[in-house]
């Protein structure tokens, strides 16, 4: 949601989706979050339901001051009022409503599930 949403303002994006199991899919995101969680800066939590697993990514208190300190420049101004909005909108949403809205918005995104 958020890539279209930049997309969308015209704003350049750092990350490219493929297809995956159970929806999009970045290997330099998830790059970048092991980097960030290494760092102190973003935690994860598991959640699992019927229809598969989830991760969940948060800031950690320290994440949220270096973000803070950051949003202020120009440079990421723009990005973090249209992240902002994003998350306003999809906020309350609980995580297995969003994966299926995800999957119904993007379904170029949805890859068959492998079995292992």
């Amino acid at each position: 949601m958020t890539q279209k949403a930049l997309k969308d303002k015209k704003i350049p994006r750092k990350y490219g989706f493929m297809p995956y199991h159970y929806g999009p899919f970045s290997r330099q995101l998830y790059f970048d979050i092991n980097l960030l969680r290494a760092q102190g800066l973003v935690e994860e939590k598991t959640h699992s339901h019927p229809s598969g697993v989830f991760r969940e990514f948060k800031l950690t208190p320290q994440g949220a001051r270096d973000v803070e300190s950051m949003i202020h420049s120009a440079q990421f101004k723009k990005i973090y009022e249209t992240v902002r909005a994003v998350k306003r909108k999809y906020d309350d949403m609980p995580l297995v409503d969003l994966v299926e809205l995800t999957h119904r918005e993007f379904p170029e995104y949805v890859g068959e599930p492998t079995q292992y």
